[in-house]
């Protein structure tokens, strides 16, 4: 008796399955409707992937026992340069540390000033680094104590660092 055309039971398996094809197709149309309004969407910038460690073309220049070297890119302020050294310094006890200098002048305008007018006043240097730059050379007597001054520097820095120990001269 279920098989049948006029059962009632089928009538209302088919009102049933009707009611929900309707229930989907107003949640799809909801989900749908601030797209037909025409809302824009959000502009994402997309950043290019940073280089993995062994992919980076590292330029080692051991001319001290321990390079602190950039392993990604970014923009260095003279001020965060700074603060690396003085960490390096108070860590490791040491006077002598290589830093490199940042040379690229930035400049920015008053924050009440209009458009036009010239160029805005010099507000600090920075310094475009690149992957496998060397950013600070020093020598210490403790590897321990390098390792710590290497943690200190790179909190300070907003570039990925790796810490670079020269090879004694009998490895290779």
């Amino acid at each position: 008796m279920g098989s049948g055309t006029n059962d009632p039971t089928s009538i209302e398996n088919n009102n049933n399955n009707n009611c929900l094809k309707m229930m989907l197709k107003v949640s799809h149309t909801c989900l749908l409707l601030p797209l037909q309004l025409g809302v824009r969407q959000l502009k994402v910038r997309i950043k290019r992937p940073e280089p993995k460690l062994s992919e980076i073309n590292w330029k080692f220049d051991d001319k001290m026992d321990y390079g602190i070297y950039s392993a990604s890119s970014g923009y260095i302020k003279d001020a965060s340069f700074e603060a690396g050294r003085v960490a390096i310094r108070r860590k490791a006890s040491v006077r002598d540390v290589w830093v490199a200098e940042a040379t690229v002048p930035v400049t920015k305008k008053a924050i009440g000033s209009r458009m036009g007018k010239g160029k805005g006043k010099l507000q600090h240097y920075v310094r475009i680094v690149k992957p496998g730059e060397k950013l600070y050379e020093f020598n210490c007597n403790n590897e321990y104590l390098a390792r710590a001054a290497f943690r200190a520097a790179t909190f300070k820095l907003p570039v990925r660092t790796k810490l670079r120990i020269r090879p004694k001269p009998g490895e290779n």
